[in-house]
């Protein structure tokens, strides 16, 4: 049941977005589902022509026009004053994506800019998505973290990102995440899950997040000192954490939405690369098949 301030927030929410939509600020319009059935699940491909514009790596260039950033340490434009929306706990800010997929999209990003997106979650980090999911419709929104290039992040300041499921989001989509449909037995590559009730307890998300961490670690076979590249998708009713291998496989890449079933794309000519290559086997490419995991030292842990 949606309560009274959590309608409040998402009503103040959409009226931000659309106005900055209009004065040109944030890129969005509409985008189209593609369903591709492959070994068992269907993924989505979704076309969004606005992602055109996007910067789709770390290295790419912030827009030509100079535009304030989300502090001095940040290579995140702050494209108006109103795409900040104010404090998430101590320690982070939430703003308006510049380029959501969905009506609206929402950055939790670090106060401190020069926080890295290649640093693992803290208790502060996982505190303030809980908090962010606590103001919206419960069971409707999801967050997600891009750990690293290789977890297909494009920027480096430290920020989660908060979205609609797409059933919520656009009314008649018939695609779910996999573990909406308990298809996990369908899945190419290796995916820590853990389902919580809800809403879930900020403490249970962090020691589960530490426990799944340590698992990717012995998964990719990286020392105490490495950096993990991995993918978290945390809604209140599960938690995904995927260690990821590649970022891009044969031109084709995706982040950790991409990696619960949903990859977007911005043409048509991209939805055929995924169809002709196939999504369980670009996917298994980008993370880690589960045909390796035994033959990995240290993968079968308990802990």
């Amino acid at each position: 049941m949606v309560t009274a301030t959590e309608n409040e927030y998402l009503t103040s929410l959409l009226a931000a977005h659309d106005n900055l939509v209009a004065q040109g600020h944030i890129h969005h319009g509409p985008s189209t589902s593609v369903l591709i059935p492959d070994n068992g699940f269907t993924y989505e491909l979704r076309i969004c022509t606005a992602w055109s514009q996007k910067p789709n790596d770390i290295a790419a260039a912030l827009p030509p026009t100079p535009a304030p950033l989300f502090g001095p340490g940040s290579d995140i434009a702050l494209s108006h004053p109103t795409q900040h929306l104010g404090p998430v706990g101590p320690a982070h800010i939430a703003a308006l994506n510049a380029y959501p997929v969905f009506r609206p999209q929402l950055l939790l990003l670090t106060s401190d800019s020069y926080a890295r997106q290649t640093a693992p979650l803290g208790k502060a980090d996982i505190a303030a998505a809980v908090s962010l999911l606590n103001r919206l419709p419960t069971g409707e929104w999801y967050a997600l973290y891009n750990c690293g290039p290789t977890a297909g992040c494009s920027r480096l300041h430290k920020h989660m990102q908060v979205a609609r499921n797409p059933e919520y989001a656009e009314p008649g989509c018939k695609f779910r995440f996999w573990p909406d449909v308990e298809a996990r037995d369908s899945i190419p590559f290796v995916a820590f899950e853990h389902r919580f009730d809800m809403p879930p307890d900020e403490t249970d998300v962090y020691d589960m997040y530490i426990e799944f961490l340590w698992k990717c670690r012995k998964v990719l076979r990286l020392d105490g000192a490495a950096h993990v590249p991995h993918n978290v998708i945390l809604c209140d009713g599960w938690m995904v954490v995927v260690p990821r291998r590649r970022g891009t496989w044969e031109g084709l890449g995706a982040n950790a939405v991409g990696m619960v079933g949903s990859m977007t794309v911005s043409s048509k000519e991209a939805v055929e690369r995924w169809r002709e290559l196939g999504p369980t086997r670009v996917l298994s490419k980008l993370g880690v098949p589960k045909e390796e995991l035994e033959l990995l030292e240290g993968a079968r842990v308990e802990h």
